[in-house]
Protein backbone atom coordinates (compact mmCIF):
# COMPACT_ATOMS: atom_id res chain seq x y z
CA UNK A 1 0.00 0.00 0.00
CA UNK A 2 2.80 2.39 0.90
CA UNK A 3 4.43 1.74 -2.46
CA UNK A 4 1.18 2.51 -4.27
CA UNK A 5 0.79 5.88 -2.46
CA UNK A 6 4.39 6.75 -3.30
CA UNK A 7 3.71 5.93 -6.97
CA UNK A 8 0.61 8.18 -7.03
CA UNK A 9 2.57 11.09 -5.52
CA UNK A 10 5.26 10.71 -8.13
CA UNK A 11 2.66 10.62 -10.90
CA UNK A 12 0.93 13.73 -9.56
CA UNK A 13 4.23 15.58 -9.59
CA UNK A 14 4.90 14.79 -13.25
CA UNK A 15 3.94 17.36 -15.86
CA UNK A 16 1.91 15.67 -18.60
CA UNK A 17 2.59 16.71 -22.18
CA UNK A 18 -0.13 18.53 -24.16
CA UNK A 19 -2.73 16.28 -25.77
CA UNK A 20 -1.83 17.42 -29.29
CA UNK A 21 1.87 16.71 -28.86
CA UNK A 22 3.77 13.76 -30.26
CA UNK A 23 5.00 12.89 -26.80
CA UNK A 24 1.44 12.52 -25.53
CA UNK A 25 0.53 10.21 -28.39
CA UNK A 26 3.66 8.19 -27.78
CA UNK A 27 2.86 7.71 -24.09
CA UNK A 28 -0.85 7.00 -24.52
CA UNK A 29 -1.01 5.02 -27.79
CA UNK A 30 2.51 4.16 -28.82
CA UNK A 31 2.14 6.13 -32.09
CA UNK A 32 5.45 6.75 -33.76
CA UNK A 33 7.31 4.12 -31.76
CA UNK A 34 9.91 2.04 -33.59
CA UNK A 35 11.98 -0.47 -31.66
CA UNK A 36 11.06 1.26 -28.41
CA UNK A 37 12.04 4.73 -29.62
CA UNK A 38 9.74 7.60 -30.42
CA UNK A 39 10.20 9.11 -33.90
CA UNK A 40 8.06 12.00 -35.19
CA UNK A 41 5.92 10.97 -38.17
CA UNK A 42 6.50 13.82 -40.61
CA UNK A 43 7.46 14.30 -44.24
CA UNK A 44 11.12 14.89 -44.77
CA UNK A 45 12.68 17.39 -47.15
CA UNK A 46 14.29 14.62 -49.16
CA UNK A 47 10.91 13.00 -49.95
CA UNK A 48 9.52 16.29 -51.19
CA UNK A 49 12.54 16.77 -53.40
CA UNK A 50 12.05 13.29 -54.83
CA UNK A 51 8.42 14.08 -55.77
CA UNK A 52 9.48 17.38 -57.35
CA UNK A 53 12.29 15.69 -59.30
CA UNK A 54 9.87 13.06 -60.63
CA UNK A 55 7.46 15.76 -61.82
CA UNK A 56 10.26 17.64 -63.58
CA UNK A 57 11.50 14.48 -65.30
CA UNK A 58 7.99 13.62 -66.54
CA UNK A 59 7.52 17.16 -67.88
CA UNK A 60 10.83 17.02 -69.73
CA UNK A 61 9.97 13.59 -71.15
CA UNK A 62 6.60 14.79 -72.49
CA UNK A 63 8.23 17.89 -74.00
CA UNK A 64 10.88 15.72 -75.65
CA UNK A 65 8.25 13.43 -77.20
CA UNK A 66 6.32 16.42 -78.56
CA UNK A 67 9.47 17.86 -80.13
CA UNK A 68 10.29 14.49 -81.73
CA UNK A 69 6.78 14.32 -83.24
CA UNK A 70 7.07 17.86 -84.66
CA UNK A 71 10.48 17.06 -86.10
CA UNK A 72 9.11 13.96 -87.82
CA UNK A 73 6.32 16.03 -89.41
CA UNK A 74 8.79 18.67 -90.61
CA UNK A 75 11.08 16.04 -92.11
CA UNK A 76 8.17 14.44 -93.95
CA UNK A 77 7.07 17.84 -95.26
CA UNK A 78 10.58 18.75 -96.38
CA UNK A 79 10.88 15.42 -98.19
CA UNK A 80 7.60 16.09 -99.99
CA UNK A 81 8.92 19.50 -101.13
CA UNK A 82 12.05 17.87 -102.56
CA UNK A 83 10.11 15.30 -104.56
CA UNK A 84 8.19 17.94 -106.54
CA UNK A 85 10.34 19.65 -109.16
CA UNK A 86 9.34 23.31 -109.15
CA UNK A 87 11.07 23.95 -112.48
CA UNK A 88 8.95 21.32 -114.19
CA UNK A 89 5.76 22.67 -112.59
CA UNK A 90 6.62 26.12 -113.93
CA UNK A 91 7.25 24.65 -117.38
CA UNK A 92 3.88 22.87 -117.47
CA UNK A 93 1.84 25.67 -115.93
CA UNK A 94 3.06 28.66 -117.97
CA UNK A 95 6.24 27.72 -119.79
CA UNK A 96 7.96 30.01 -117.29
CA UNK A 97 5.89 33.07 -118.21
CA UNK A 98 5.31 35.34 -115.14
CA UNK A 99 2.54 37.27 -116.98
CA UNK A 100 0.50 34.20 -117.92
CA UNK A 101 -3.26 34.17 -117.21
CA UNK A 102 -5.39 31.04 -117.61
CA UNK A 103 -8.99 30.83 -118.78
CA UNK A 104 -10.01 30.17 -115.13
CA UNK A 105 -8.21 33.30 -113.90
CA UNK A 106 -5.03 31.76 -112.47
CA UNK A 107 -2.04 34.08 -112.60
CA UNK A 108 1.68 34.04 -113.02
CA UNK A 109 4.45 31.53 -113.52
CA UNK A 110 2.81 28.85 -111.32
CA UNK A 111 -0.79 29.82 -112.15
CA UNK A 112 -1.87 30.78 -108.63
CA UNK A 113 -5.61 30.89 -107.98
CA UNK A 114 -7.24 33.56 -105.76
CA UNK A 115 -8.23 30.96 -103.12
CA UNK A 116 -4.60 29.79 -102.81
CA UNK A 117 -3.36 33.37 -102.35
CA UNK A 118 -6.03 33.94 -99.69
CA UNK A 119 -4.91 30.85 -97.80
CA UNK A 120 -1.27 31.94 -98.02
CA UNK A 121 -2.05 35.41 -96.65
CA UNK A 122 -4.06 34.00 -93.77
CA UNK A 123 -1.44 31.39 -92.91
CA UNK A 124 1.46 33.86 -92.93
CA UNK A 125 -0.54 36.91 -91.76
CA UNK A 126 0.61 38.91 -94.79
CA UNK A 127 -1.28 40.88 -97.44
CA UNK A 128 0.14 39.95 -100.82
CA UNK A 129 -2.04 41.52 -103.48
CA UNK A 130 -3.56 39.79 -106.47
CA UNK A 131 -1.45 41.97 -108.79
CA UNK A 132 1.72 40.75 -107.05
CA UNK A 133 1.11 37.29 -108.47
CA UNK A 134 2.59 38.64 -111.70
CA UNK A 135 5.83 39.11 -109.79
CA UNK A 136 7.97 35.99 -110.23
CA UNK A 137 9.32 36.15 -106.66
CA UNK A 138 5.93 36.36 -104.92
CA UNK A 139 4.37 33.82 -107.25
CA UNK A 140 7.15 31.34 -106.53
CA UNK A 141 6.84 31.83 -102.74
CA UNK A 142 3.12 31.09 -102.79
CA UNK A 143 3.49 28.09 -105.10
CA UNK A 144 6.36 26.60 -103.10
CA UNK A 145 4.38 26.92 -99.84
CA UNK A 146 1.31 25.38 -101.43
CA UNK A 147 3.21 22.43 -102.91
CA UNK A 148 5.56 21.75 -100.01
CA UNK A 149 3.43 22.51 -96.94
CA UNK A 150 -0.25 23.17 -97.53
CA UNK A 151 -1.02 20.26 -99.85
CA UNK A 152 0.87 17.73 -97.65
CA UNK A 153 -1.13 19.02 -94.67
CA UNK A 154 -4.38 18.45 -96.54
CA UNK A 155 -3.27 15.00 -97.68
CA UNK A 156 -2.55 13.99 -94.09
CA UNK A 157 -5.92 15.39 -93.03
CA UNK A 158 -7.67 13.13 -95.57
CA UNK A 159 -5.36 10.21 -94.63
CA UNK A 160 -3.79 10.09 -98.08
CA UNK A 161 -0.10 9.30 -98.75
CA UNK A 162 2.12 12.35 -99.23
CA UNK A 163 3.50 11.35 -102.63
CA UNK A 164 4.56 13.31 -105.69
CA UNK A 165 1.58 11.85 -107.57
CA UNK A 166 -0.97 12.98 -104.98
CA UNK A 167 0.62 16.41 -104.58
CA UNK A 168 0.45 17.06 -108.34
CA UNK A 169 -3.15 15.81 -108.57
CA UNK A 170 -4.14 18.09 -105.69
CA UNK A 171 -2.30 21.03 -107.29
CA UNK A 172 -3.94 20.56 -110.67
CA UNK A 173 -7.38 19.16 -109.82
CA UNK A 174 -7.83 20.12 -106.17
CA UNK A 175 -7.59 18.19 -102.92
CA UNK A 176 -11.12 16.81 -103.30
CA UNK A 177 -10.02 14.82 -106.33
CA UNK A 178 -7.40 13.05 -104.22
CA UNK A 179 -9.81 12.57 -101.32
CA UNK A 180 -12.36 10.93 -103.64
CA UNK A 181 -9.73 8.92 -105.52
CA UNK A 182 -10.61 10.54 -108.84
CA UNK A 183 -8.05 11.83 -111.39
CA UNK A 184 -9.53 13.87 -114.27
CA UNK A 185 -8.28 13.34 -117.82
CA UNK A 186 -6.53 16.72 -117.87
CA UNK A 187 -4.68 15.83 -114.68
CA UNK A 188 -3.62 12.45 -116.06
CA UNK A 189 -2.10 14.27 -119.02
CA UNK A 190 -0.43 16.67 -116.59
CA UNK A 191 1.13 13.74 -114.72
CA UNK A 192 2.33 12.14 -117.95
CA UNK A 193 4.01 15.37 -119.01
CA UNK A 194 5.57 15.85 -115.59
CA UNK A 195 7.03 12.32 -115.57
CA UNK A 196 8.36 12.70 -119.12
CA UNK A 197 10.11 15.99 -118.28
CA UNK A 198 11.43 14.50 -115.06
CA UNK A 199 12.99 11.58 -116.93
CA UNK A 200 14.48 13.95 -119.50
CA UNK A 201 16.07 16.05 -116.76
CA UNK A 202 17.78 12.98 -115.34
CA UNK A 203 19.16 11.78 -118.64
Amino acid sequence: MNNWKKYNKIQQGLKRPPRDSGEYLRQMYGIGMTDGEWKPQQKTGSSRLAVLATAVILTLLITFLILISLLAVNVATAHAAETVDMTIISKIESNGNPRAVSRTGARGEYQIMPCVLKEYNQYHTVKYSWSQMFDRQYNHKVAHWYLSKRIPQLLRYYHKPVTTHNIIVAYNAGIRAVAKGYTPKETRMYLTKYNRLKEASRG
